[in-house]
């Protein structure tokens, strides 16, 4: 109950905070990127599912979902909880930076990061885009 009470107050919220062209949303769907892969919290892959489905079922989100290709923790819960056209991934025992991480944040209101503590950095140049799309105000949740 507490994850539904989570995801109506973030729809409430989307729907009256200016998204990234400046203009408040009028009931059109909310462009949404999950991004996650590496997490001190083994349930990870269960919150981005859990996220994913109940945002789209609310009907004002769209929502992708942009994982690092090295997976740190959660591996038993990736099978389980798997997202459909997912990339496979690769299970690692500490962080690890995957070079080829670049999500193309301006294709999105909203981003939610599901990282954790101790994930590994992104490359600088997904750093300085994300900078970038937070500038010209996009939306972010940290989960």
């Amino acid at each position: 109950m507490n994850t539904i009470k989570t995801i109506g107050f973030l729809a409430l919220l989307m729907l009256i905070i200016p998204s990234s062209n400046g203009q408040v949303n009028t009931g059109t769907i909310i462009k949404t990127l999950i991004i996650d892969g590496q997490n001190n919290h083994d349930q990870w892959p269960k919150i981005s599912y859990m996220l994913k489905n109940y945002m789209e079922a609310s009907g004002l989100f769209s929502v992708d979902v942009k994982r690092t290709a090295f997976t740190w923790k959660g591996e038993e819960f990736l099978t389980e909880f798997a997202i459909k056209d997912m990339p496979v991934t690769q299970p690692v025992d500490a962080p690890q930076s995957d070079p080829n991480f670049n999500p193309n944040f301006n294709d999105y209101d909203l981003i939610i990061c599901n990282f954790g503590w101790n994930a590994a950095p992104w490359p600088e140049e997904t750093m300085l885009a994300f900078e970038e799309y937070m500038v010209a105000g996009g939306g972010l949740v940290v989960f």
